[in-house]
C-alpha cells in the first residue's frame, strides 16, 4: 500500500474536516456550509462511506488530500506532509532535489526548532534562560509540548548545524534564520542569545519565531526586546494566528476565543486550562486571521494589554471586524448576467467582547497570580460597543456642547459600522441618553455620516471556485438520472441497452455515460455477474473510479474504442470530482430508495430524456427543411437530403407517439 492510500485508510474523513468546519449529520452522510464559496444552505457533503466530499454549490470536491490542499493551499505533496503525522504513517526520504521549496524550508525550521530546543537544556549559556522561565511559573511539559528554545550567542550557531544537514546557505536566508552580510558576501545568525518561541502555522508546521532577548542582556541589547521572523515563503505574519494550531479543538467545544497580545500570553493561559486562547502577536487583528478563527466560532473576547499599544489594537481590531460586515460578490443569475450581492452568511458578523485589564498588568501576569480572577474577568467581558463608548464617555465632559459633540464624532462611525439594524438602534438610543442629544437628531448624523462614508465593499474571492451555472431541465433529469445509475448499478445495462447518449444533456454528463457504456462493455458485466447484490454498489463504484483513473491516463489494451484526446492530469482529477459528486448525489437524494422505486425513477427520467431529444431533434429538421426549401440550389441537388430528412422526421414522430403511449 502507498503512503496516501494508508493515510486515507487510517483518517475519517468526517473528522479530519471536522477539523476545519462545522459538519451535521444528514442521512447516510453529512453536510456543511461550503468554505469555498459562500452560501446560505449547506450545500458541502461529505460521504464517510466513500470518504470523498463535493460542494454541489461551486463543484470543488475530492478526497482528505485535496481538502487539506484546498484550505491551506497547498500542494499533493505538502498535503501528503500534512496528514500523514496525523495518521501515523511515516513517510520516506525525499531526495532534496525533489523536495518542494515550501518543503524545503518547512524541514528547516522544524530542525532549527528541535536544535534551539535542546539547545536550551543542553546550553550552559541557556541557565538564565531556564531560571527566567521557570520564575515565570512555566512548567518543564510546557516548555516541551511548546518547544521553547534557545539561540546560543554566537554568529554562525544555527546557519553551521543547518549547512552540515545538508542546507544551502540561500535555503536557510529564505527560511528567515539568517541575515545578509553588509561589507562582505556570507551570512550571520539572526537570533543570538535569545529564548525561542516557536511560531506554527494551521497544520503545526514551524513557519517562524519570535525571540525574546535574554534576561541578562535586557539593558546593553540594541535590537530590542523581540525579534521576529522576517516575511518569508512559508511565513506571512497577518495569516498567522500563534497557538491555533492547539487552541483550535477547544475553540470550536467552548464557542469562543479568547485573543491575547503575546506568546507568553497564550502558553500561560493554555497552562492554567484556558486553552481556547490564542495571539495576533501584538498587532491588531487582521481580515486573514478573522477568517482563519471564524471557521471554529463566531464569539470574539479581546484580552489586550492595558497598555497604549494594546488598547489601540482593541480600537484597531474593532474597526477591521466591524469594517466587513458589509461583503459583495459577484455572480451570474440564472440569464447568464453578472449582478453583484451582499451575502450576509459570509460578512462578519462576530460577537465582539472585550476583558478589562487592570493597568498594569498582562494576561500572562494577571492569570499566574490569580487564575480564578481571570476566570471571573471573562465572565465579565463586555459587548465591544459598551467598552468603546464607556471608553469615549470618561475622556469627554458631555455637559458642554464641546463634549458631546466629541463623544458623537467618535461613536458614529462604529455605531454605522455595526451590521444589526436591532443593535444600531439600540447603540442610537443609549448614545443619545449618555450625551443627552435627542434621538431623531443623532439619526439624522449617522445617516448622513454613512451617506457620505459608505465603506467599501470587501470582495470575495472567487477565483479559485468556479460556481456551477444554472442547469437546464434536461441536464438536471441527466445529472439525476447517471446519479441513479451509479447508486443502483444493476440497472446499467438496462440503461445501455435503452438509453442513447444523445438522449442526455450536458457535455460532461454525456462523456461520464460514455465512460460508464465503455466500462461496462469491457469489464462491468463480470463484476455485476459475480458481485454480491449488498456489496455491489460499493464494488462497481470503486471498481469504475479506479477504471477511469487509469482509462483516461491511457486507454485500456482490451478496448476498441478510439479515445479523441490525451488527457491531462487535471482533466484526470475534474472527471473523478465529478464522478464523485453524482456518486454523493446519489447518496443525498436516493438514500431511501428501494430497488425497484429506483428502477422506475430512471425509467421515467429515461422516458422524459427522450422524449425531450424527440421533440429537439424534430424542430432541428423542420428548421432544415425550410432551409432547404427556401434554397437557391438547384432543385434535383437536394432532393434526396430532403427526402432523408423526411424519412428521420417520419421516424421520429412516430417513436415520439410511441412513447406518449407509454405510461409506468
Amino acid at each position: 500500500m502507498n503512503p496516501s492510500d494508508e493515510i486515507k485508510s487510517r483518517l475519517d474523513i468526517v473528522e479530519l474536516i471536522r477539523e476545519y468546519i462545522t459538519v451535521k449529520p444528514a442521512g447516510v452522510n453529512f453536510r456543511a456550509l461550503c468554505p469555498f464559496h459562500n452560501e446560505k444552505s449547506p450545500s458541502f457533503v461529505i460521504s464517510p462511506e466513500k470518504q470523498i466530499w463535493h460542494c454541489f454549490g461551486c463543484g470543488k470536491g475530492g478526497d482528505i488530500f485535496t481538502f487539506v490542499q484546498e484550505m491551506e493551499s497547498l500542494t499533493f505533496l505538502e498535503a501528503l506532509r500534512v496528514l500523514a503525522p496525523k495518521a501515523g504513517v511515516e513517510l520516506r526520504e525525499v531526495k532534496p532535489e525533489k523536495q518542494s521549496q515550501r518543503n524545503r524550508l518547512l524541514d528547516a525550521m522544524d530542525l532549527a526548532s528541535r536544535y534551539y530546543h535542546a539547545a536550551y537544556y543542553q546550553s550552559k549559556e541557556a541557565e538564565v534562560a531556564r531560571y527566567y522561565l521557570k520564575r515565570r511559573g512555566l512548567k518543564e511539559e510546557t516548555i516541551k509540548d511548546w518547544r521553547i528554545g534557545y539561540s546560543r550567542e554566537r554568529w554562525d550557531d544555527i546557519l553551521s548545524f543547518l549547512l552540515k544537514k545538508g542546507f544551502k546557505e540561500a535555503e536557510i536566508f529564505a527560511a528567515g534564520l539568517t541575515v545578509k552580510k553588509e561589507k562582505t558576501d556570507g551570512y550571520y545568525d539572526r537570533f543570538r542569545g535569545r529564548i525561542m518561541f516557536p511560531i506554527r502555522d494551521l497544520s503545526g508546521n514551524v513557519v517562524a519565531f519570535t525571540a525574546r532577548v535574554s534576561p541578562h542582556k535586557e539593558k546593553t541589547e540594541k535590537m530590542g526586546k523581540y525579534i521576529n521572523s522576517p516575511q518569508t515563503y512559508i511565513y506571512d505574519k497577518s495569516r498567522i494566528v500563534f497557538g491555533l494550531d492547539k487552541a483550535r479543538q477547544d475553540i470550536k467545544k467552548k464557542d469562543s476565543v479568547i485573543i491575547v497580545e503575546g506568546q507568553m500570553d497564550v502558553i500561560t493561559s493554555h497552562q492554567a486550562g484556558f486553552s481556547n486562547t490564542v495571539a495576533t502577536s501584538g498587532t491588531a487583528i487582521t481580515e486573514h486571521q478573522i477568517d482563519l478563527i471564524k471557521r471554529y466560532t463566531n464569539n470574539f473576547i479581546f484580552a489586550l494589554d492595558a497598555d497604549t499599544a494594546g488598547q489601540n489594537a482593541i480600537e484597531k481590531g474593532g474597526a477591521v471586524v466591524s469594517g466587513f460586515d458589509y461583503y459583495e460578490t459577484t455572480r451570474e443569475d440564472r440569464f447568464g448576467r453578472v449582478k453583484k450581492y451582499i451575502d450576509p452568511l459570509k460578512s462578519y458578523k462576530i460577537n465582539q467582547k472585550v476583558i478589562e485589564i487592570p493597568e498594569g498588568k498582562d494576561p500572562d501576569d494577571f492569570i499566574r497570580q490569580n487564575p480564578q480572577k481571570w476566570e471571573e474577568l471573562l465572565g465579565k467581558a463586555k459587548p465591544i460597543m459598551q467598552y468603546f463608548l464607556e471608553k469615549i464617555l470618561s475622556s469627554a465632559n458631555v455637559s458642554d456642547i464641546e463634549g458631546k459633540n466629541k463623544v458623537i464624532d467618535e461613536m458614529t462611525p462604529k455605531i454605522v459600522a455595526i451590521g444589526k439594524s436591532t443593535d444600531r438602534d439600540y447603540w442610537i438610543r443609549q448614545l443619545a441618553q449618555k450625551v443627552d442629544v435627542q434621538e431623531a437628531i443623532l439619526r439624522e448624523k449617522i445617516k448622513e455620516f454613512a451617506d457620505n462614508n459608505r465603506p467599501k465593499p470587501r470582495q470575495a474571492d472567487t477565483s479559485d471556485c468556479k460556481m456551477q451555472s444554472p442547469q437546464s431541465k434536461e441536464e438536471k433529469l441527466s445529472e439525476m438520472l447517471l446519479a441513479l445509475i451509479l447508486s443502483f448499478p444493476e440497472n446499467i445495462e438496462y440503461a445501455v441497452k435503452n438509453i442513447q447518449i444523445d438522449h442526455l444533456s450536458g457535455s460532461g454528463l454525456k462523456s461520464l455515460y460514455r465512460y460508464i457504456t465503455i466500462f461496462y462493455n469491457n469489464l462491468g458485466k463480470e463484476l455485476l455477474l459475480n458481485g454480491a447484490s449488498n456489496e455491489l454498489s460499493t464494488l462497481h463504484y470503486k471498481e469504475f473510479k479506479e477504471w477511469l483513473s487509469s482509462y483516461l491516463a491511457a486507454p485500456p489494451i482490451r478496448s476498441n474504442f478510439v479515445k479523441p484526446k490525451q488527457h491531462s492530469s487535471a482533466d484526470i482529477a475534474d472527471e473523478v470530482v465529478f464522478l464523485d459528486k453524482l456518486m454523493l448525489l446519489g447518496e443525498r437524494d436516493f438514500y431511501s430508495f428501494s430497488p425497484d422505486i429506483a428502477h422506475k425513477e430512471i425509467l421515467r427520467i429515461s422516458i422524459e430524456l427522450k422524449r425531450a431529444y424527440l421533440t429537439h431533434r424534430q424542430k432541428e429538421i423542420e428548421n432544415l427543411l425550410r432551409e432547404l426549401e427556401k434554397s437557391s440550389k438547384d432543385k434535383s441537388d437536394t432532393e434526396e437530403e430532403i427526402k432523408d430528412l423526411m424519412r428521420e422526421l417520419k421516424l421520429l414522430s412516430d417513436e415520439r407517439k410511441e412513447l406518449d403511449r407509454f405510461t409506468l
